[in-house]
C-alpha cells in the first residue's frame, strides 16, 4: 500500500523541506536587509506583512508545481506499482480506473492550492490572539502547498502509468 503513495510522500517531504528554507531565508533576508516602516507611501506595516506573506505564498505553490511536475525514480517507481495495481479492479477497466484516478489527484491538488491562496478567518483569528504577524498564515500556506505537491506527484505518476 505505501508504493502507491510514494511519489506523493516524497514530494511532500521535499516540500517541506522548501518551506523552512524559503521561510527562513525570506525571515534572515527581510530582517537583516529590508525594514519595514510605517510611511505615508506603504500605509501600514501590516499591509507590508500581508504582501510579504503573500509572495510567500506564491512561491510554495510554485516549488511544489515543480515537484509535482518533475520525473523522478518515485514517480516512475509508484506509476509501475499504480499499473500492476490497476489490473486488479473488478468492475471497470484497468485505464477508467486510472483515468478517475487521476482526475481525484489533480482535483485535490488544485484544491489545497486554491486553499493556500485564500487563509481561513479562524487562522487570521489564531494570529490575532497570539500577536503574531501572521505565523499561523505563513504555517497555512505552506501545509496546503505540501498537499499540493504530494498530491500532485501522486496525480503525474497515475498519469505516467496510464501511458
Amino acid at each position: 500500500m505505501l508504493s502507491l503513495m510514494h511519489a506523493g510522500l516524497v514530494a511532500a517531504v521535499r516540500q517541506l523541506g522548501a518551506v523552512i528554507s524559503i521561510t527562513l531565508s525570506a525571515y534572515f533576508l527581510s530582517s537583516h536587509v529590508f525594514v519595514v516602516q510605517k510611511t505615508p507611501a506603504t500605509g501600514s506595516g501590516a499591509e507590508a506583512v500581508a504582501n510579504y506573506v503573500s509572495l510567500l505564498t506564491w512561491a510554495y505553490l510554485l516549488v511544489a508545481l515543480g515537484l509535482a511536475l518533475s520525473s523522478c525514480r518515485s514517480v516512475n517507481l509508484t506509476a509501475a506499482c499504480m499499473r500492476r495495481a490497476a489490473y486488479f479492479v473488478r468492475f471497470v477497466s484497468a485505464r477508467h480506473a486510472l483515468e478517475a484516478l487521476a482526475l481525484q489527484l489533480s482535483l485535490s491538488a488544485i484544491m489545497f492550492a486554491a486553499m493556500a491562496l485564500r487563509t481561513p478567518q479562524f487562522i487570521i483569528q489564531i494570529d490575532q490572539y497570539f500577536g503574531s504577524e501572521f505565523v499561523a498564515a505563513i504555517g497555512w500556506a505552506g501545509a496546503m502547498s505540501t498537499g499540493v505537491a504530494c498530491f500532485g506527484a501522486s496525480a503525474h505518476a497515475v498519469l505516467k502509468a496510464l501511458s
